[in-house]
């Protein structure tokens, strides 16, 4: 189970190998393999907490939250960071890459260690971020089909309890169809690239330049009048990286792309530097809870792996609540995945109204200890202390499977039924 495979071996499950194992699965309906009484008996300990109320059992991810985990906070508002490519293992090999994350953000917030991102490509980040759901396999992912399909909008859950939402996308609109993908998600305001004002002599880069979208992102908050929930996607650590953004900020030569990745890593962290000084100074600081999570690990040709078990080196990640005035520092040890931040918003902002979720709040004190990735390359990849499977929905062990296994195929078999039959979200 385990591996040392280089990146320049794994890097096909980004491209010609995930779609041919993808459409493996796909050119037929997907083999059920637990009947919906065993499936129902293998998860009765992992769909929900004690702090959630089941509202139809026909639907089985639809829910409403019936006890909260924090107390209530006056007009408290969000703001969500993705950091594309984000790398929690290089970031600790090589700190002076993130100096103001560690001695500013990690230091001073809750810091979730064994979090997981839910794929290895960009979209399954957004997915799961936005409607709080793995890759579902078996159907088509998003922005190729499974926007047909009904899920809880935030946007328009959250704007019904007077949250405005805004998202700016710091790369070109249409872009992975990204301002359709946005409108989608129900989000009130929504800029990209083309509407940032470039301050900053650069090379040219087919991504946003972190430093002035972060201003943007900065300018534009401030302008709202109301509670809020803003997304921005940091996307100068995305390929290519042979570019220098700012001779200032290089620390390395970049004689190799990981010298090359690392020159980014340290642009984006002043660019936060600067984002969160300037946001500090407002009044909108202290009521704020900052959610900093990358999409994925970082896919480098010459990397060498750094983790024993292959799973760990395809989607380790992690997830950072920076709130000072909110949140007490700690660093959480709690399995946990991208998918559990829409519900942990939910949580914290006291939202007592129905939604469907695969996940929950990383704050509910009811939560199991696990987190389970669906990978595009049909296997199941499940994560908790002391425990590490790999699950292959097309040729499953079923009689030797643990139990934690056996939960984590049924539910993903009950996902997939679900969504497919347009039963996620109950109308």
């Amino acid at each position: 189970m385990g591996g040392n495979a280089s990146y320049s071996q794994d890097i096909t499950l980004n491209g010609v190998f995930t779609i041919f194992e993808a459409i493996r699965l796909l050119n037929s309906d997907r083999k059920i393999y637990f009947s919906q009484e065993q499936s129902l008996k293998n998860i009765s300990n992992f769909i929900y907490t004690k702090n959630e109320e089941q509202l139809d059992s026909n639907f089985p991810f639809y829910k409403k939250r019936i006890n909260f985990s924090k107390q209530k906070y006056s007009d408290i508002n969000f703001v969500i960071i993705i950091l594309e490519s984000y790398d929690k293992d290089l970031m600790n090999l090589y700190p002076n890459s993130v100096p103001y994350f560690n001695n500013e953000l990690k230091k001073n917030g809750v810091y979730f260690d064994n979090a997981y991102a839910s794929g290895r490509r960009s979209l399954m980040g957004l997915s799961s971020l936005m409607l709080s759901i793995p890759y579902i396999q078996g159907l088509m992912p998003l922005n190729s089909g499974l926007e047909a399909k009904e899920f809880t909008r935030i946007g328009n859950l959250l704007n019904n309890y007077g949250y405005h939402s805004l998202y700016i996308a710091n790369e070109g609109k249409n872009e992975e169809r990204i301002s359709e993908l946005v409108k989608y998600f129900g989000i009130d305001e929504f800029y990209s690239k083309e509407d940032i004002t470039i301050t900053r002599n650069y090379p040219y880069f087919e991504k946003g330049y972190d430093i002035d979208g972060l201003e943007f992102f900065y300018d534009k908050i401030n302008n709202i009048n109301s509670s809020f929930v803003s997304f921005f996607w940091v996307t100068s650590t995305h390929l290519p990286y042979h570019q220098v953004l700012s001779e200032k900020l290089k620390i390395y030569d970049g004689n190799d792309i990981i010298e090359q990745y690392l020159n980014r890593l340290r642009y984006t962290d002043y660019a936060l530097e600067n984002f969160f000084k300037k946001a500090s100074e407002t009044s909108w600081f202290k009521n704020t809870i900052f959610i900093l999570v990358p999409d994925h690990r970082a896919v480098l040709s010459e990397r060498k792996a750094t983790r024993d078990i292959i799973g760990e080196e395809y989607f380790s990640s992690f997830i950072l609540l920076y709130a000072p005035y909110i949140l007490t520092p700690e660093e959480n040890p709690l399995y946990c995945n991208i998918g559990d931040i829409i519900p942990t918003i939910i949580d914290l902002a006291h939202i007592d109204g129905e939604y469907s979720s695969f996940y929950t709040s990383l704050f509910d004190n009811d939560r199991k200890d696990y987190t389970f990735i669906y990978g595009e390359d049909n296997n199941i990849y499940t994560f908790a202390p002391n425990h590490r499977g790999i699950v292959n929905i097309l040729e499953p062990n079923i009689d030797n499977m643990s139990e934690l296994d056996k939960a984590a195929l049924s539910l993903g078999e009950i996902l997939y039924s679900t969504v497919k039959n347009n039963k996620f979200v109950k109308k």
